[in-house]
C-alpha cells in the first residue's frame, strides 16, 4: 500500500503543479519506485513516506483557493506521516516548512495576516498531535537507553559517496555502484530520475531565459513606440 499511496499522492501533487497528467505519471512512478525505497524494503517505517505528497498538495490547494478542507487534509496527512516514522519527523518537517514558505513568497501572501496565522495554527496542531507520541521516547532516554555512540553513528551514517552507492538487490545497478559500501548507505537516486531532473532544470532555465528576453524585447518596443508618439514629427 505504501507504493500505491506514494505513486497516487505524487501523481496528484504534480498534476496540480503542472496541469499535465504525463508529467504527473512520471513523477508518481519515480517517487513510488525510487531505488532508495527498494533498498528500504526490510524497513516498513522507512517505506511509509506516502503521506508527504498529500501534505504538500493540501497546503498548495489551501493557498490557491483559501478553502479549509485542503488545509485540514494537509494537517491529517502530516500527522499520519509523523506517526508512520520517527525519522520523517526530522527529514520531512523542514521540507514542508520550506515549501510553505516558498508558496507564501511566490503568491505574495506574507502580508496576509489571516493566511499566515491560519498556517501557523495548522503547524501548531500538527506539533500538538505529534508530541504526545514522542514523550515515551524521552522517558526511555532518561532511563537506561543512552544516545548512540559516535562510532555507531559514524557506522550507519550516509556520505556524499552514498549517492553513488546502489542497493545490492537492484537488478541493474546492484553490485556495480558501491562507492560507499556501508550499512544504510545506499542513496543512489537512479539514472532515469537523475536524467529527468537534469533535463527539467535545463528546460526551466531555458524557458526562464526566453521569457526574460521576450519581456525585455516587449518593454523596449513599447518604449520605442512611446517615443515615436511623443515625436512632434510623427
Amino acid at each position: 500500500s505504501t507504493f500505491v499511496l506514494s505513486g497516487l499522492g505524487m501523481y496528484l501533487f504534480t498534476r496540480d503543479l503542472t496541469g499535465r497528467w504525463e508529467s504527473a505519471m512520471l513523477a508518481g512512478l519515480a517517487y513510488a519506485f525510487a531505488p532508495y525505497r527498494i533498498a528500504s524494503l526490510p524497513h516498513l517505517h522507512v517505506l511509509s513516506s506516502a503521506w508527504l505528497p498529500f501534505v504538500l498538495l493540501g497546503f498548495r490547494r489551501y493557498l490557491a483557493t483559501g478553502r479549509m478542507p485542503p488545509l485540514v487534509g494537509a494537517v491529517v496527512a502530516w500527522v499520519a506521516q509523523n506517526l508512520s516514522s520517527g525519522y520523517y519527523i526530522f527529514f520531512f518537517g523542514p521540507a514542508v516548512v520550506a515549501y510553505i514558505a516558498w508558496e507564501l513568497t511566490v503568491r505574495r501572501l506574507w502580508s496576509n495576516t489571516r493566511t499566515v496565522a491560519t498556517i501557523a495554527v495548522a503547524c501548531a496542531a500538527v506539533a500538538a498531535a505529534t508530541v504526545p507520541f514522542m514523550v515515551p521516547y524521552l522517558a526511555l532516554r532518561n532511563r537506561d537507553f543512552s544516545p548512540r555512540a559516535a562510532r555507531e553513528v559514524d557506522r550507519f551514517a550516509a556520505d556524499v559517496y552514498s549517492y553513488l552507492t546502489a542497493a545490492p538487490n537492484l537488478r541493474v545497478w546492484g553490485g556495480r555502484l558501491r562507492a560507499w559500501p556501508k550499512p544504510e548507505s545506499a542513496l543512489f537516486p537512479g539514472l532515469t530520475i537523475a536524467a529527468l531532473a537534469v533535463f527539467a532544470c535545463i528546460r526551466a532555465w531555458r524557458d526562464a531565459r526566453f521569457a526574460g528576453w521576450f519581456t525585455t524585447t516587449a518593454i523596449a518596443l513599447a518604449l520605442d513606440r512611446r517615443n515615436q508618439l511623443r515625436d512632434p514629427g510623427v
